[in-house]
């Protein structure tokens, strides 16, 4: 009888043995089998929360500001436009946006050389998904609004798009792809 104990103690000794040691038991890994808990976990760690967005806009209604620097102007291939051995340029401007809560919106462009052009038009938002402070629920932000606008004197069309630059902590007016985009910064 002791010896079947022996081997039924060492058998039993052996397998936690075999278990300890295996290489699932020791690993400093995370296991291979999830349970419902830490997937949820996993989840929600890929999600992005409040500080993967620091910066945001609370409204979008009031007054917007900013300077959009001169800049050459250029053909259908990209390439600076030259009149007498001198690249075109496009004089600076100031403008200002309007946004109104009932979806229209207002552009005043001041020229540097004196010339003030007036538009008028509507907003849409764009929507990007941000979560609440305590990461509990989505909401959803408008991180940009596009402005399609008329010239109150001519009818010419303009598209203006203000948008969150999340990582430069600002919002920059981008128009056409030959000019250049510029920040703008709530007034009002």
């Amino acid at each position: 009888m002791p010896f079947k104990t022996n081997i039924f103690i060492a058998g039993i000794f052996g397998l936690i043995l075999h278990v300890g040691c295996s290489e699932g038991a020791i690993s400093t890994t995370e296991p291979t089998v999830d349970s419902s808990a830490s997937k949820t976990a996993k989840i929600a760690a890929s999600k992005p929360s409040v500080s993967a967005h620091p910066f945001s806009i609370e409204t979008w209604i009031g007054i917007w500001e900013g300077e959009q620097p001169a800049y050459p102007m250029r053909n259908s291939a990209g390439e600076p436009i030259v009149v007498r051995g001198m690249e075109a340029m496009v004089k600076a401007s100031r403008f200002t946006f309007t946004v109104l809560e009932n979806g229209k919106a207002i552009l005043r462009q001041e020229v540097d050389d004196g010339r003030i052009m007036n538009f008028e038009g509507t907003w849409k938002g764009q929507i990007d998904e941000a979560y609440a402070s305590d990461e509990s629920e989505v909401t959803p932000r408008l991180r940009a609004i596009v402005c399609d606008l008329s010239a109150i004197d001519t009818g010419a069309y303009r598209q203006y798009a203000l948008a969150v630059d999340g990582k430069a902590r600002h919002v920059k007016c981008i128009g056409t792809s030959s000019e250049p985009s510029f920040v703008v910064q709530f007034e009002r």
